[in-house]
Parts: C-alpha cells; structure tokens; sequence
C-alpha cells in the first residue's frame, strides 16, 4: 500500500511555488534483492489530492513504480509497442566515481505504460548507459564512449561505435532519416554535439557554439538543445547549423537540460537534474512545474528528474528518479489539452 506518515493525511502534499510534496512511509527493499528473471509488479499509487493548475499547466500524480531500478537516467516511450524503456546508468547506484575500466554491468529496462515492469534487465552488457533514441526496430543508446544498437525484436546488441574524443556523451536525437545526433556535457569536451550518419560519427556542433548539451530533442528541422553558455534553450538549423535562442531560463539549478520533451506543437518540458521543471510554450513564456527535490526520497539520498518522457496519448509524464531508483508518472494536461 501506499501510505502516509501518521498524523499527516493530505497535509504532506503541499505547494512550495509550483512544487509538488508527497510524504510517504512507504520504503521499497534493496532491489538488488528483487528476482529479476519475471515480471515485476508496479507499486501503483493513486494519490486522492487535487491537482496543480499553474498558468494553464495540470499535473496529477498517477503512478510510481517499486524502487527497482539503478540510477534510473534515461526514459524512452516506444509509441509501435506501447512500452517504456530505461536506460540504468550505475548498477552500483549514484555516479561512477572510483571506476577506472569498463564493466558493462549496467542494463536497459522495459515496461508498460500503467508502469508494470516486464523485463527489469532486459538487455544487458552496457557501460553506464545515458541517453535513448528509437529508429524502425533499432534502440540506440548512449554509454561511456561509445553508441550503441539494439535490435528491439531481438533483445541483442548488435553494434557498438565509438564517439570519438568524447569527454561524457550524455543524450541522443535521431531525425526521421535515423540520423543520430549525440551531446557531450562533459567537463571540458571540445564537442558539444556530433552528428552521426551512414555509419561514421563526427563533430558536428562544437561547445564554444552550444555549452555542454546535455538532453536533446528534433522538432521539424531544427535540433533543440540547453546551452549552458547562454543558459538558455536554443534550436538549432540542421541544414545551416544557425543557432537561435527559444526561451531563457532565469535559474541557477544545476544541470538544467537533463531532460527535453516535446508535448505539443513548439512546446516543450525542460528539467533540470536537480530537480526543477519547466514548461516552454511557442512564445518563449517559461512556467515552473514541478520540483522534484521537494519530493521524499524513498531509497536514495534525493529525487532528481532526469531525462523522461511522454506519451502523448496519456499524456503522461514519466520521470526517472536517478538517485532514488524509482520512476514517478504524472498526467500533464496544457491549457485544457
């Protein structure tokens, strides 16, 4: 069940800004401890609150799933199988600090949209595994160094290609030709996003233009993506390479641009991997959403909002906690839509 502390009711959820607090004493077991080889079981929970309504923007709670995942980074929405991937950057949990070689022990995760998960290592032998993009039956995926393909149907790596010089390649974008292309928000990368095509990865961006990217998106033919320099949300030409700002966010949260999502026609969820969230509408207007730092751990030592993802047909928000090894679903409706 998914309870409240006693004494505290529906008083644990409360407004701090457009924040959003949920307490609950619920705790999960190590999932390390978990079977892995079956279907495991979403802890749904269904929280009778009223919802947030700020400047047209509803966000309601609908879901969270048992804290089953490690360092849960990347979530991808596959709309031809109606499932969710997760890419689980540490197996170990939080960063990799101390690794010095490759292990390839970290996995991608597979559930549905009500989130049940159905294949808790569903394919295995990656390397700190980030960013997630999706072309015909081909999962790409962003790990230390390297992209790799997986072939959905079969469950199987079958390519794995090194990006080269790459500091910390963090998210990908693949345009409808299955163009990839890659950011590197690394400490000092001397590039900030490469293109891939045809079987080669090159520069294509370098960060003096676009600082330290981190999520990614392709919206028509422009690449959207958080310039750190300008620290703002910039498209950028994917004939020309122009660049041109969206919106500014006036925010000092670390890691802003963790995640990019399209929700509608040139409006966007940015999140910050920090916590903080905000919605772009075509106008450049910026609204705060949710805060997940304001939210109760319940295996780790925060709750971050990493790169996520939405279903449109749900409109349903699904963020990867990152520290907290769970994943938090919430319906978003924009301006009644």
């Amino acid at each position: 069940m998914c309870g409240m502390p006693a004494g505290t009711g529906l008083e644990a959820w409360k407004r701090g800004g457009t924040a959003l607090r949920l307490e609950s004493r619920s705790r999960e077991e190590h999932p390390m401890k978990r079977p892995t080889d079956r279907l495991v079981l979403a802890h749904i929970c269904l929280w009778t609150v009223t919802s947030l309504t700020t400047a047209g923007a509803d966000l309601k709670p609908i879901w969270q799933t048992p804290a089953v995942f490690r360092t849960p980074e990347a979530v991808l929405y596959d709309n031809t199988r109606d499932v969710l991937y997760v890419s689980n950057f540490n197996i170990d949990g939080g960063f990799l600090a101390g690794r010095t070689k490759p292990q390839r022990r970290e996995f991608i995760s597979k559930l549905d949209t009500a989130g049940r998960v159905l294949a808790l290592k569903w394919v295995t032998g990656l390397e700190a595994p980030t960013g997630l993009a999706l072309h015909d039956d081909r999962l790409f995926v962003v790990e230390r160094g390297n992209l790799v393909e997986i072939d959905v149907d079969s469950a199987r790596i079958v390519d794995r290609s090194a990006i080269p010089d790459a500091s910390f390649p963090n998210d990908i974008a693949l345009d409808g030709h299955g163009v990839g292309y890659i950011s590197d928000n690394g400490r000092e990368p001397k590039t900030g996003i490469y293109r891939s095509a045809d079987g080669r990865i090159e520069p294509w961006i370098p960060s003096a233009q676009v600082s330290r990217p981190n999520g990614l998106l392709i919206d028509g033919d422009e690449l959207i993506a958080y310039d750190n320099h300008r620290k703002a949300l910039v498209a950028i030409g994917l004939a020309d390479r122009g660049i041109r700002t969206v919106a500014q966010i006036a925010s000092e949260a670390p890691a802003i641009g963790d995640g990019l999502i399209r929700v509608a026609e040139k409006t966007y969820l940015v999140t910050a991997w920090s916590g903080p969230s905000w919605l772009i509408r075509p106008n450049g207007s910026v609204t705060a959403l949710l805060d997940t730092s304001q939210l109760t751990a319940v295996s780790g030592s925060q709750v971050n909002n990493a790169d996520g993802a939405y279903v449109p047909k749900k409109n349903l928000w699904v963020i990867p906690t990152f520290m907290d090894h769970r994943l938090l679903a919430y319906h978003l409706t924009i301006d009644g839509n």
